[in-house]
């Protein structure tokens, strides 16, 4: 865990390099550091697709200073695709993540991933270092200013369709594709070709993984 202590000690940014290590490093950032806003930063390591590579979330608490902070540092972060996590725990006590253990104890904050499917492209680490120095310049540890994105698109809930049989999934729809519910998104095989189940999108939406 790499903590670096930013100029005038408005933020920290961290790096994971141990999951495992999160509520460890969470205790120990919220014992010895004072600071009033935080942003976490993760390369997607494992085969997970995402729709975009690049992507930050925003978890509003129901404080409205707080919220109305967390969210610009989003807005500014400057990716117009953020998922808003509206499920994450109430109690300090039950947080899994850095950037929750922050919120809860009235630390604006967000959580932005970059990269797909076990990859990091360069432009996915760019996106990264481009917003951590926008939201610096908006909370004035930089100079010069980061104009918010101006239509964002907020993903707000993430459905997951699973097949009800074994066999071979081929896809119909690719990432990044707007489906309407009931729509046929692909089907499963058996071994010989047969069609045994048909996948339908169970909203309308953009698909994040195929």
């Amino acid at each position: 865990m790499i903590i670096r202590r930013a100029k005038r000690e408005s933020s920290v940014v961290d790096w994971m390099e141990n999951v495992s290590d999160n509520q460890y490093s969470a205790d120990a950032i919220i014992s010895t550091v004072l600071f009033p806003s935080y942003f976490s930063l993760h390369f997607v390591a494992v085969p997970r697709p995402s729709y975009p590579n690049d992507v930050p979330y925003w978890a509003p608490t129901g404080n409205a200073h707080q919220d109305a902070v967390s969210r610009a540092m989003v807005l500014a972060f400057g990716l117009d695709t953020i998922i808003l996590s509206t499920d994450r725990p109430r109690d300090p006590n039950a947080a899994r993540y850095l950037e929750t253990n922050a919120s809860l104890r009235g630390k604006p904050s967000l959580t932005a991933e970059a990269g797909h499917a076990g990859t990091v492209e360069p432009e996915d680490v760019t996106a990264l270092i481009n917003g951590c120095l926008n939201v610096m310049r908006y909370l004035k540890m930089l100079p010069g200013n980061a104009p918010p994105v101006q239509n964002p698109v907020w993903i707000e809930r993430i459905a997951s369709v699973t097949s009800e049989t074994a066999g071979i999934f081929y896809p119909m729809v690719k990432r990044g594709w707007y489906v309407q519910q009931g729509m046929k998104i692909g089907y499963v095989t058996d071994l010989f070709g047969k069609t045994v189940w048909e996948a339908r999108a169970p909203s309308s939406g953009v698909v994040k993984a195929p």
